[in-house]
């Protein structure tokens, strides 16, 4: 099993496959519903990802993190984790 990258960069497809619609709040950061409390039915989103770094942090319940623990949290296996962060790997390189 590969170790993780320490910039995990996600890209608009993953969050919006694994978290729904979110909107940028500034450049860098995506807003959606946190997906660890209120079974991810909270009225405003409180769970913000930073796209450049892969961090996130929910403002609410507190959870926070790099992607590969987001992704772990969402009940992905290892390998699932290992295969998503290879694939979000090639799309940012062939989007240079």
């Amino acid at each position: 099993m590969g170790s993780y990258a320490v910039n995990e960069r996600p890209d608009n497809i993953t969050i919006e496959r694994y978290l729904g619609r979110g909107h940028f709040s500034g450049e860098e950061n995506v807003s959606v519903r946190c997906p660890f409390h209120k079974g991810g039915q909270e009225t405003r989103p409180s769970f913000s990802i930073n796209v450049t770094n892969g961090v996130w942090r929910c403002f609410t319940c507190g959870t926070a993190g790099p992607l590969h623990k987001l992704l772990h949290g969402l009940g992905l296996s290892r390998q699932q984790i290992d295969i998503e962060l290879k694939d979000i790997k090639g799309e940012l390189e062939a989007n240079r």
